[in-house]
Formats: structure tokens, C-alpha cells, sequence
């Protein structure tokens, strides 16, 4: 049965590639194996009876929606939360992925910031001018922009319809709880930003000549993660400039860019900066500004004041200092293929001085009294003792290097991988 539905899937993939209409896709949600499909791909478990019981409510639900719709009762009667249906929205991504599958390939798209940043330090693409830069698109225009690339593939106005309501409810709640959705918005905006990718991958010149000089250049390298771009020209850096310029008067696109740096300078991208050690080697920093943002946690720095953090006071000095180690191990995690990872030694002594602080204005204390109290252990190190199952035990503030081991495993983990 999943072979059956997989050989379906592919045959969508080969229509499209054929430059053919992709027909009758309201048929492919209504049956079961796909279904089946996406609950093993979502919870990685075979489906059992109780399962597939539920999967039939949900397909006569939709089957009864698609057959109003087609007498063109055009009221959705459906209540939101089946458009909220996690197998739902699993199956409609199903479908996308293989209808766009051969596009989104074909550009270099990537799922994550840390996956954009390795692509940028492997390459070997010699530029001399890059620039990176976002698009501004409103959560009408993502919408938008996605219906107008499915209809110039997909022939279902009942599928579109659908996929539509999925679509409204992803880009509603794309910073909210729901896992799903925010997992097919990403997807949503890598597909409405197809003809983007596309653009910038080909001259402007060729697509209308009677509005631009014929000398214009398109980027020699350029990735994609989110709304988030870097291009890179072998241009001048006067031509590069006309190319951005040419960009955002073609197609009314709008977008914010960091200026053309040359590839020898730093070039600021998301919370990082990039330098090019040469034109084959790149290195990744954590931008002054990120670093800053960070320690805006523990200290006030234009007042060079340690900050203590009041929530916190009603908690147990165990369940404080845990607090921080939490904070401190989630950033080493997020972060842990900088290159300038020694700025955490940075970050932990102003949330080391917090800590005091906070601890110091729970006990009524000062922080010299308090470093001593924490100290005053045969590691040496702040940290307290707690009973654990009648037994004594000690439990420390992080170190740097604890923050360090993180690292390295978490990038051995990746070179596995």
C-alpha cells in the first residue's frame, strides 16, 4: 500500500517536470495509504486500528467539505481546528514537497540558519562583492505569493481551496504553539519564493531588456534560508549594486540588504558576522551585536550595572543557579559552530555576577559575602550542596570549560551525521 501511494507521489513529481497541469489532488487526500503515510513519518510508529478509525472521521469530514464545494457552496463548514490537524497538514506537505521537489532542489534553499552557514563556509565559489540581505513579506503576501505559484502547477480548485485554509492558518500562527503549522510555513515561503530564486539566478536584462542596460549581471553565488539571502558578483561593485537595484524595481520585490561588502571585509548576516579568510576558507563569527543582546540578560552595559533578576528570588538557590546553567547550556548548543566561541567566557561572567547578585538579594546579603559562602566547598567553584536521596550532594555553576565540551560534542556529533 505505501509503495502504491509512493509511485503516485513520483508520478506528480514527473507530470510537473513534463511541464503538464498536476490534476485531481482532492482524490489523493481522501485516501487511507497516504494517511497511513504521513502518521508513520509524524510519530514514527506503525498505525494502529484506533488510528485509522480517526484518519476515516477526518476523510469523511473533508470528502463531505469537497462535495459542498463542488455544488460551489463556497462556506467553509469546517470548524479551524481540523485545518490544525497534524496528519492534515502532514499529508498537504507531503504533497507539496513532491509537486516542488525538482524546484527545490534545483536552487540552494536551506532548512536552517546553521545549515546556511556551513553551505557558505564550504564553498568555493570565488566572488568578490557579497551581500546579504531579507526579503519584506507580509503574511498577505507569503499567502499570496504561494496561491499564485500553485495555480501556474496545480489544475484543483479543490485542493487549492483547502491548501489555501491550511495556508492562512500557518501564516496566522507561525510564531505560535502549534508545531505543525510552523513546520509547513517554512515550507510555504520556500514555495512563494520560487520566482525569487529563480530571478536571482538569471539576468534581469533577459527577462525584460526594454528597462534595463544590457551590461547588467547576475549573482555568480546566492542561498536562500527563509526570507534571509547572501549573493555574491564577480562583478564590479558599481554593477553589483545596479543588480539589487534591478531587483527591487522588477518585480516590485522588497527587500533590505546589508550593502556590497568585498569578500577581504566582514560581511553581517543574521546574528553572525562572516570573514573571508580567502576565497576558499571562511570563518563564522557571533556578531558584536548578538553578543551584546545575550549578556543584556545579566547586565545593563551602557551603565556597566550587573543586573538580579527578581523572578528568580522566590526559587532555591539550587533551582537558581540550575536556572543559569540552563540559560548558558541552550546558548553553547544554539551557537556551538562559531568560531569565536571564547565570547562565552565573556557572556558567563556576567551571568556568573547575576547569579551572585540575585542570590546575594535573596539572602538580604552582599555579593562579597555571598561568592565566599558559594565558594567555600573543595571544588572551589560556585556551587551549593542539596540532599538527593539522603545523600549529600554538590551541584556547580558551569564553567567554561563545561561550555567548551559542549561544543566540541555537539560538533562531533555533526561530523557523524
Amino acid at each position: 500500500m505505501a509503495e502504491t501511494i509512493r509511485k503516485e507521489l513520483n508520478w506528480m513529481g514527473n507530470t510537473l517536470n513534463k511541464g503538464e497541469w498536476i490534476k485531481n489532488c482532492n482524490k489523493l487526500i481522501l485516501r487511507r495509504d497516504i494517511w497511513i503515510l504521513a502518521y508513520e513519518q509524524v510519530y514514527q510508529k506503525q498505525v494502529t486500528e484506533s488510528d485509522v478509525q480517526k484518519m476515516d472521521v477526518i476523510i469523511s469530514k473533508l470528502a463531505n467539505m469537497f462535495q459542498q464545494l463542488q455544488r460551489k457552496n463556497y462556506i467553509m463548514y469546517l470548524n479551524n481546528t481540523i485545518f490544525e490537524n497534524r496528519l492534515l497538514i502532514e499529508v498537504v506537505r507531503i504533497i507539496l514537497m513532491k509537486i516542488y521537489e525538482h524546484y527545490l532542489k534545483e536552487y540552494p534553499i536551506m532548512k536552517n540558519e546553521m545549515e546556511m552557514i556551513h553551505y557558505i563556509k564550504r564553498t568555493r565559489k570565488k566572488v568578490t562583492w557579497l551581500c546579504a540581505g531579507e526579503l519584506n513579506l507580509q503574511s498577505s503576501q507569503i499567502n499570496k505569493r504561494f496561491i499564485y505559484q500553485l495555480r501556474r502547477n496545480v489544475k484543483d480548485e479543490l485542493f487549492i481551496l483547502l491548501v489555501d485554509r491550511i495556508c492562512k492558518r500557518a501564516v496566522d500562527n507561525k510564531n505560535k504553539s502549534n508545531q505543525a503549522l510552523r513546520s509547513i510555513y517554512h515550507l510555504l515561503v520556500d514555495i512563494s519564493l520560487i520566482e525569487w530564486d529563480a530571478l536571482m539566478s538569471v539576468s534581469p536584462h533577459e527577462v525584460s531588456s526594454a528597462n534595463f542596460h544590457p551590461r547588467y549581471v547576475s549573482p555568480t553565488f546566492y542561498v536562500r534560508y527563509k526570507q534571509h539571502f547572501i549573493c555574491g558578483y564577480t562583478s564590479s561593485k558599481r554593477m553589483a549594486k545596479k543588480h539589487l537595484e534591478a531587483m527591487q524595481y522588477l518585480k516590485k520585490w522588497k527587500f533590505e540588504h546589508s550593502g556590497v561588502y568585498h569578500w577581504q571585509t566582514t560581511l553581517p548576516f543574521l546574528d553572525y558576522t562572516l570573514r573571508f579568510n580567502d576565497k576558499q576558507n571562511s570563518s563564522v563569527l557571533l556578531s558584536k551585536s548578538t553578543v551584546n543582546r545575550l549578556i543584556t540578560t545579566y547586565a545593563n552595559l551602557p551603565s556597566l550595572s550587573i543586573k538580579h533578576r527578581p523572578q528568580l528570588i522566590n526559587k532555591t538557590e539550587l533551582e537558581i543557579i540550575q536556572v543559569y546553567n540552563k540559560e548558558l547550556t541552550s546558548m553553547a548548543e544554539k551557537f556551538f559552530f562559531i568560531d569565536n566561541f571564547y565570547v562565552f567566557d565573556k557572556i558567563r561572567y556576567f551571568a556568573k555576577s547575576s547569579l551572585i547578585k540575585t542570590i546575594a538579594c535573596k539572602r538580604r546579603s552582599t555579593s562579597k559575602k555571598v561568592t565566599i559562602s558559594l565558594k567555600n566547598n573543595e571544588h572551589q567553584t560556585l556551587g551549593v550542596f542539596y540532599e538527593k536521596n539522603g545523600s549529600r550532594c554538590w551541584y556547580g555553576f558551569i564553567t567554561y570549560r563545561e561550555l567548551r565540551t559542549i561544543q566540541f560534542n555537539k560538533r562531533k556529533v555533526k561530523k557523524t551525521n
